[in-house]
C-alpha cells in the first residue's frame, strides 16, 4: 500500500551486529526491522532450505546428504481497515500539509475488544523504497520528523487534560467529593508561602469558569477543579500523590498493555521517591500534586495508552490492544488466532463511571470541543493541551468516543507543536470520524 502504511507494516533490511549475535541471524538474510514485519519476523520469515552433496575430486557429485526443503513463511491477517487507513492518512496529510504542522498521529480501536482498527503515525514512508533500494532511502533516515518512529506506541507525551476523567472517577471512588458540589475558579489557584507572607505560588487555569460542578469541570477542562480534587484546596480534600497513581496505573498507564508491536514504551507515573532520585529539588510539593492531576509535570503516557484508558472509561474493563487477529499457512490454515482479552475488569463502581461519561459528553454539546456537534454521529470525548519545551510550545489531543450511545471506537488524533492548543485537532478529528462512519463504507467525504 505504500506510504500511509509504512511505518505500521515495517521493512526488510539486513540484520544489525546485535542482531546477529541475540538471534543467530544468517547475516546475509533479509529480516523486519521495523514494525509488524520486525514483531511477527519469526512467523514471516518460514525456513530456508538446504542441499548437502558430496563430490570426488573432478566436482562430480557422488550422492545427496541432505535435501531439505525450503517452507514459505505465514501471512499475517491485520485487524486494520485498510481503505479507512489509507483515506485517512491522505486527509491527516493534507491537513497537516494546510496548516503547516508536521508531527502526529491517530490510533482507532474498537471499544469491545481491543482490536486496532487504524495506526498512524505521522509524517510517514514509503516502505517499498527498501525494496527498490531508491536514493530517496537517504531522505527517509534525514528526515527531521522522524518517519521511522512510531509515535503511537513508543512517543512519550504529557497527556495534559485527557487524563482529567480518570481524576474524577478516583475522586469519586474515593468519596472526596459529591458530583455536585461546585469549586469556583477565578482563573487561578493561589497558595500563601508559609514562609514569606504576602508571597504566593500561582497555579494557573486557561481561563475564569466560576462555580463548575464535575460535569461541567470535565466538559470545559477546569483547572482549578482538578487541582482542588487532586492536591486538595481550603476544605476540600484531595486525592493525593499516591492515590492519583493508584488509578493511573489501574486504567494501564506506567505498564506495558502487551500490544503485537515492536518496542512499546510504558510511559512514567511521578511520585515522591522518583523526584528524589531525579531533580535537584528533591522534595514533593503540593504544586507537584496540582501539576499531576492536570496531566502535567513528569508524566509521560504513549496515545496507545491514551486509547487504551477510553476504552476502559467506556466499558470499565481493560482491553489489550492487537492488530493481528489470525496468522495463516500457506493453504490458508489458521495457527494462531488472537481473541479479545481483558487484562482487568470491574475497575471502578459503573455509577460513578457514568457520570464522567456524560460528562464527556458535555465536552462536545457545550464545553471545549463543540466543533464536534457537528458530526454526523454523537461523540463523547476530552481535549488536552500539554505544554511542552519549557511551556514555549503546546501539543494538541483528542481523545473521545462514538456513538455516544453505543459506543463502537475509541479514537484518539494527536498532533504536536501546535499554536493553538487541543482546537488544532478538533477539525480533523471530525473528518476522519464522519470517515469512519460513512454508512456504505465507501470511504469518500461529501
Amino acid at each position: 500500500y505504500g506510504i500511509g502504511f509504512g511505518n505500521l507494516i515495517g521493512y526488510l533490511g539486513f540484520p544489525s551486529k546485535e542482531e546477529i549475535k541475540n538471534f543467530n541471524y544468517d547475516p546475509n538474510s533479509y529480516v523486519g526491522k521495523l514494525g509488524l514485519e520486525k514483531y511477527y519476523q519469526n512467523y514471516l520469515a518460514g525456513e530456508e532450505g538446504e542441499i548437502i552433496f558430496e563430490k570426488d575430486n573432478k566436482l562430480n557429485i557422488i550422492r545427496t546428504i541432505k535435501n531439505k526443503d525450503p517452507k514459505i513463511g505465514y501471512s499475517l491477517k491485520l485487524t486494520i481497515d485498510a481503505d479507512f487507513q489509507k483515506k485517512a492518512y491522505e486527509i491527516f496529510d493534507k491537513y497537516m500539509k494546510e496548516k503547516n504542522f508536521h508531527k502526529g498521529g491517530l490510533i482507532v480501536m474498537k471499544v469491545d475488544t481491543g482490536e486496532i482498527i487504524s495506526l498512524i503515525s505521522y509524517p510517514d514512508f514509503d516502505n517499498n523504497i527498501f525494496i527498490e533500494k531508491s536514493l530517496e532511502i537517504k531522505d527517509i533516515f534525514n528526515n527531521p520528523y522522524n518517519p521511522l518512529f512510531n509515535k503511537v506506541v513508543s512517543g512519550l507525551y504529557a497527556p495534559g487534560s485527557v487524563i482529567k476523567p480518570i481524576i474524577a472517577v478516583a475522586a469519586l471512588q474515593e468519596k472526596i467529593i459529591d458530583p455536585n458540589k461546585k469549586i469556583y475558579s477565578s482563573g487561578e489557584l493561589r497558595i500563601a508561602n508559609p514562609f514569606f507572607y504576602g508571597q504566593y505560588s500561582i497555579f494557573k487555569d486557561w481561563k475564569a469558569h466560576g462555580w463548575v460542578n464535575m460535569k461541567e469541570a470535565i466538559a470545559n477542562s477546569v483547572n482549578v477543579y482538578f487541582y482542588t480534587i487532586g492536591g486538595g484546596y481550603g476544605n476540600q480534600q484531595g486525592l493525593g500523590v499516591y492515590r492519583i497513581k493508584k488509578y493511573l496505573k489501574l486504567f494501564g498507564l506506567g505498564n506495558i498493555l502487551g500490544i503485537d508491536f515492536p518496542n512499546e514504551k510504558s510511559g512514567f507515573i511521578p511520585d515522591p521517591p522518583t523526584k528524589a532520585q531525579n531533580h535537584f529539588d528533591k522534595i514533593w510539593r503540593l504544586g507537584d500534586t496540582y501539576n499531576l492531576s492536570i496531566g502535567q509535570g513528569d508524566l509521560l503516557v504513549t496515545p496507545l495508552q491514551i486509547a487504551v484508558f477510553t476504552t476502559a472509561l467506556v466499558t470499565n474493563k481493560l482491553i489489550k490492544p492487537y492488530l493481528v487477529s489470525e496468522i495463516l499457512d500457506d493453504n490458508n490454515k489458521v495457527v494462531l488466532k488472537n481473541k479479545p482479552q481483558i487484562l482487568s475488569k470491574d475497575l471502578v463502581d459503573y455509577n460513578n463511571l457514568k457520570i464522567i461519561q456524560e460528562g464527556m459528553r458535555m465536552t462536545v454539546t457545550q464545553g471545549t470541543a463543540k466543533i464536534l456537534n457537528s458530526a454526523k454521529v454523537e461523540i463523547a470525548g476530552k481535549s488536552g493541551t500539554p505544554e511542552i519545551l519549557g511551556k514555549k510550545k503546546l501539543n494538541a489531543f483528542f481523545t473521545g468516543y462514538a456513538p455516544y450511545s453505543k459506543p463502537e471506537i475509541v479514537m484518539v488524533l494527536f498532533i504536536e507543536e501546535v499554536p493553538i492548543g487541543s482546537v488544532a485537532t478538533l477539525p480533523l478529528y471530525r473528518d476522519l470520524i464522519n470517515l469512519y462512519f460513512e454508512k456504505d463504507k465507501n470511504y469518500s467525504l461529501d
